[in-house]
């Protein structure tokens, strides 16, 4: 039988006939009669250097299997293979979120400051040092839009529905929703002066912060009130596993041979932080459908820097090929010449939704919190199954609203027995919640150019 390389692969020496070969040498050389046995000196050094000679053959074993991606077994190999066509493994990534703060105006709130979800325990922290600012005073028949800060009552309130301020008064409680006049308010912490603060997850991974639920302070600052998240954090991610890396290099390679459309879409995927890409491709001598002008590109892209994503747009579209798209970009040609690459931002849409459920005894505690984090990883592609497996891609540019999908989302928490009820509203990012009466039970339409937002701050859930 052969060993070591063969047609069939590596074939390790089993160690039965290294001894015997040992053996065999030692008498051809030293005499037939040679005692070998286990229990004589001579076998028990046979012995030692027949496993000796078995761990080279593992290690040959090893290094032969390191050089194909299906066989190789540790992350150094498997690293160094993708790295030859160029997929390098994606690092662990912090989550990310935009904390509010409030509390008395000059107040320093230090680096490093911790702050937490009550639920789960999970800390955060500002990235660096943030200064409570003197919020502007709530002013009588004013017309306000949702965004706005104002300070009332020695309390920081945010408009939540456009309107026009009461002749007196003002928001002074503590709720979500106050009433004034046309104008609605949300209490947000107490004291005069508000700041916000870009912060991330102590620890690296898809660390999950609900909106209005990062609301611990840790670390205890003299002036600091209130903290809240006005958004769900986003979510960072774990380092890439093995078996996910080899599946990625496989996509990349093949990606290499398909479509313009889909080689720049990869591309433009791999640039940090961009998280959905849509690319429209018009080969034709005549403006299409889309509105893109003859022989043109046009890239939608959420997330990423500007700069990142014109680089990596520029390197991809083919030669003659002109960019297209509302943001504009200066990249640099082999020769340092200036180019200029355009590429446009997804219109968002805000979905939000309300869900009734019909629950037995196995509904969690947090049952109603958990159905709103499924339905946001269900639109970012990030609900798995039993398996690991992602159950759905994630929304991308022009994708329906459609409510049969929202189902397997919902039903995915232990418990439910049916939901008896689902309606949905879509309003421009930014805009503020809908009124009651926006929300049907009809499938929204998409645009080409926009894309659907999930927040749990969007999700209302009602248990029956």
């Amino acid at each position: 039988m052969a060993f070591g390389v063969t047609d069939d692969g590596f074939v390790v020496k089993p160690l039965e006939t290294i001894e015997d070969e040992l053996k065999a040498e030692l008498r051809a050389d030293l005499g037939e009669s040679l005692p070998l046995t286990g229990d004589t000196n001579l076998g028990v050094i046979v012995g030692i250097f027949a496993e000796k000679f078995s761990e080279l053959w593992d290690l040959g074993q090893a290094v032969y299997a390191a050089m194909y991606p299906d066989s190789a077994s540790t992350d150094e190999a498997m690293e160094n293979i993708a790295a030859i066509t160029g997929t390098l493994r994606e690092v662990p990534v912090k989550s990310t979120v935009t904390l509010s703060m409030t509390g008395t105006p000059a107040t320093a709130v230090p680096a490093e400051t911790k702050f937490s979800v009550t639920a789960t325990e999970v800390q955060f922290e500002n990235i660096a040092q943030a200064t409570i600012a003197a919020a502007t005073a709530w002013a009588i028949s004013t017309v306000y839009v949702v965004g706005d800060i104002r300070t009332n009552a020695s309390r920081i309130y945010r408009c939540i529905t456009n309107g026009t301020s009461a002749g007196s008064g003002g928001p002074t409680t503590t709720s979500t929703d106050i009433t004034d006049n046309t104008a609605h308010w949300r209490y947000l912490g107490e004291g005069t002066g508000y700041i916000t603060a870009a912060c991330e997850s102590v620890d690296y991974g898809a660390i999950v912060a609900a909106a209005f639920t990062l609301v611990n302070i840790d670390t205890p600052v003299a002036g600091l009130s209130n903290v809240t998240n006005l958004a769900d954090a986003v979510p960072g991610a774990a380092e890439e596993t093995l078996s996910a890396l080899r599946v990625r290099r496989e996509d990349e390679l093949r990606v290499q041979g398909n479509s313009a459309p889909d080689a720049i879409r990869a591309d433009l995927l791999l640039v940090t932080g961009v998280t959905s890409a849509t690319v429209f491709y018009n080969d034709t001598d005549a403006t299409d459908g889309n509105g893109l002008p003859p022989h043109s590109v046009e890239a939608l892209v959420l997330g990423g820097t500007s700069a990142a994503v014109a680089a990596a747009l520029f390197a991809s579209a083919a030669g003659g090929i002109k960019t297209y798209g509302s943001v504009t970009e200066s990249v640099n040609d082999a020769s340092g010449n200036a180019q200029s690459v355009r590429f446009s931002r997804p219109d968002g849409k805000d979905a939000y939704i309300k869900v009734t459920v019909l629950t037995n005894a196995n509904f969690p505690a947090t049952g109603a919190a958990d159905i709103k984090q499924a339905l946001v990883n269900y639109a970012e592609g990030n609900l798995l199954d039993e398996s690991g497996t992602a159950i759905f891609g994630g929304y991308q540019a022009g994708d329906d609203l459609i409510h049969a999908k929202l189902y397997l989302a919902i039903l995915s928490i232990d418990g439910i027995d049916d939901v008896t009820a689902l309606t949905s509203a879509l309003v421009a990012s930014g805009a503020g919640a809908p009124g009651g009466g926006s929300y049907t039970t009809a499938n929204k339409a998409v645009a080409a150019r926009e894309l659907l937002v999930f927040d749990t701050a969007f999700i209302t859930i009602t248990v029956t």
